[in-house]
């Protein structure tokens, strides 16, 4: 196509030469189209990852514009209704998107309610409906100017390629989202819909942030007007949301796509309140383990939200989950019913712990399994993190801040140990600096019966240990020494740079009964041992004397509490995410003596030899320890069949 330049409103279009390029998006399998904009954007943004910007799949932007519109009528006119009662709506509706990005999400409303306008407004020019669209209907933020103008010059494709000609103003604008003070866009240009009452939809995909790594961006947030929106270990997407649904009309309609940890992570406590107060409609798709987005690693879900109208009754949630292909995913979304769930009497439960998506029989055996609780871990003297060495070994952006001349020296490469090294790759080392070097376990090594043997050790180095007497290992750390001072608590001077970064306690790890949990795992595995061992954030540890470990380690590991983690827990795809809060939360019996030496001693045998005789038999005495009937225990065996495991695993 020849070189075209088009002046619209101030904004200059160059469409490129060259090659084959199609204003019209149904072109893409013989031509360049502007979706495939978005695209580059993507590959192109240097700062794309870091800002949690990920860009949305056209099915699935399809699908939820489809969705928003469908379920906003629906609450708003009732059925059947007549043509001019929803051109009538839709001539006036007002959409946001509060991260615009390069546009999918503007241009999916664009053609969702051009479509359905045409065929409700047949005589009216297709250029007219889009212009009308464009200048009346859809707004949108993004602090990213690159981004806008792709979703802009996207805009002015479609127009084009209508046959629109002459000027067209669009309402995107450059701005954050999140900054509610008088210079921002909520004060100019949102301010005018929202003194009519707000918006009639919001919908998009948030950027996904953690905290990590970006410290001032969060303090930011929690000093001002949003911090009650605000906590520790919270995703910048649950403001996003929160602020959306503030946007709204009572009965509108939010549809986001958005990380699924939200319903079980304890810093998401202010999203689900927002959700479960604010709500009288919300229907949760959850994608499961299938990753959606090529560019990021997470499991994701949408939920569509309508804002509770004057006199709503009581929210009931629908939610469905996928447990298929990529390849499948368009399927689950058109044609797989949603289950209803309706929420327990004491709703701050839900709020606290975690939205729970269970069947009335097994939301009766979770409440039993409550009532046997007889015991509680204590959070700050039972249980810790695994240690932080920082850096166990070179990474990728690590071996960047070294000095070239230093990594040309002594031949470093990407994966080269730093505090984490191979059994052995000191050979004769001293005596008085082998007290240094510690048995290093990972999650490889961890069974679920028995512990495999480490294959590497950690320079165990901390303030209070006499590190500096460990001459040849500080010689092996010097030249990793840049990285280390990098760090926060080496640069206030509350540690010398051949530190470990978080030591933790060390009792945890000395000789003596313990339990190292895995936090990441397919199945719950809680390793127990006696020996000296030392792990890493992979793990948590658990310790107490009050408790026989060998018998905590085999009731975490049996059945019935799997079925506990499943429905009660933290699931991250198809695998459990046993972080702290879950494991505090679990309902312990211990019982009395004559039963706990049974289990030990048969745990004892499993650990010499396996045997899947004895698993199940193990199985069976945990759910007689909690008095189950036969039918409890079958819904125990239904709910953690390795037949569903991979696939949709709601209750009946």
């Amino acid at each position: 196509m020849d070189n075209l330049q088009k002046r619209q409103a101030g904004h200059e279009v160059r469409l490129p030469g060259g090659f084959a390029f199609s204003l019209r998006e149904e072109d893409a399998c013989r031509a360049v189209t502007p979706s495939v904009l978005e695209g580059l954007l993507g590959r192109f943004l240097t700062d794309a990852r870091r800002s949690g910007t990920v860009y949305t799949p056209g099915f699935l932007v399809r699908w939820m514009a489809r969705e928003a519109v469908s379920s906003w009528l629906e609450s708003r006119l009732p059925s059947p209704r007549s043509g001019d009662e929803e051109a009538g709506l839709l001539g006036s509706i007002r959409v946001l998107d509060l991260s615009v990005g390069a546009g999918a999400f503007t241009m999916g409303m664009l053609r969702e309610l051009v479509a359905r306008r045409k065929l409700l407004e047949p005589d009216c020019p297709e250029p007219d409906l889009i212009r009308a669209v464009l200048e009346e209907n859809i707004y949108g933020v993004d602090v990213c100017a690159e981004a806008l103008e792709v979703a802009r010059f996207r805009f002015r494709c479609a127009w084009l390629a209508a046959g629109g000609k002459g000027d067209l103003r669009d309402r995107l604008l450059c701005g954050d989202s999140l900054d509610m003070s008088a210079s921002g866009v909520w004060r100019q240009g949102l301010s005018t819909v929202m003194e009519e009452g707000g918006f009639d939809l919001v919908i998009g995909n948030p950027p996904f942030v953690g905290e990590k790594g970006n410290k001032e961006l969060f303090d930011r947030l929690k000093c001002s007007s949003l911090a009650s929106y605000c906590s520790s270990r919270m995703d910048y997407w649950y403001v996003f949301a929160c602020v959306g649904l503030d946007a709204l009309k009572r009965g509108g309609v939010m549809h986001l796509v958005v990380p699924n940890k939200w319903m079980s992570n304890a810093g998401a406590a202010s999203l689900r309140r927002k959700l479960l107060e604010d709500c009288g409609l919300l229907r949760l798709s959850d994608f499961g383990a299938c990753r959606v987005f090529e560019s990021a690693r997470v499991h994701t879900m949408t939920v569509l939200a309508e804002k509770k109208g004057e006199g709503g009754g009581r929210l009931v949630p629908e939610y469905r989950r996928f447990g298929g292909s990529l390849n499948d995913v368009e399927s689950f979304l058109e044609h797989e019913p949603y289950r209803r769930f309706p929420l327990p009497e004491d709703a701050g439960a839900c709020v606290r712990e975690g939205l729970s998506f269970c069947s009335a029989a097994e939301r009766h055996l979770l409440e039993k399994m409550d009532a046997c609780r007889n015991f509680r871990l204590d959070a700050a003297k039972e249980m810790t993190q695994g240690i932080v060495p920082n850096p166990d070994v070179v990474s990728s952006r690590a071996l960047e801040n070294l000095a070239p001349e230093t990594v040309r020296r002594y031949g470093i490469r990407r994966g080269d140990g730093v505090f984490v090294l191979p059994q052995g790759y000191f050979g004769l080392l001293p005596e008085r600096e082998r007290r240094f070097l510690k048995p290093l376990y990972e999650p490889v090594q961890a069974g679920r019966h028995a512990l495999k043997a480490p294959e590497k050790v950690l320079l165990y180095l901390t303030p209070s240990n006499g590190a500096e007497q460990a001459v040849t290992l500080l010689r092996h750390l010097e030249k990793f020494r840049p990285l280390m001072e990098a760090r926060r608590e080496t640069r206030m001077g509350r540690m010398k740079y051949y530190h470990v970064h978080w030591p933790r306690q060390e009792r945890f790890f000395r000789p003596g009964p313990k339990i190292l949990a895995v936090r990441k795992c397919a199945r719950p595995t809680f390793s127990y041992t006696e020996k000296e061992a030392y792990v890493m954030m992979a793990f948590n540890v658990i310790r107490s004397e009050r408790v026989s470990m060998k018998y905590l380690a085999a009731l975490f590991n049996s059945r019935l509490m799997q079925f506990w983690f499943l429905r009660r827990g933290k699931m991250q795809g198809d695998f459990f995410q046993m972080d702290t809060a879950p494991v505090l939360r679990a309902p312990i019996r211990v019982p009395g003596l004559s039963l706990l030496r049974e289990v030990e001693g048969l745990a004892d045998a499993l650990a010499a030899r396996y045997c899947p005789e004895g698993d199940e038999r193990m199985n069976g005495l945990m759910e007689d320890i909690y008095g189950l009937s036969p039918q409890e225990r079958e819904i125990i065996i239904q709910a953690c069949s390795p037949m569903r495991a991979g696939r949709e695993s709601l209750p009946e």
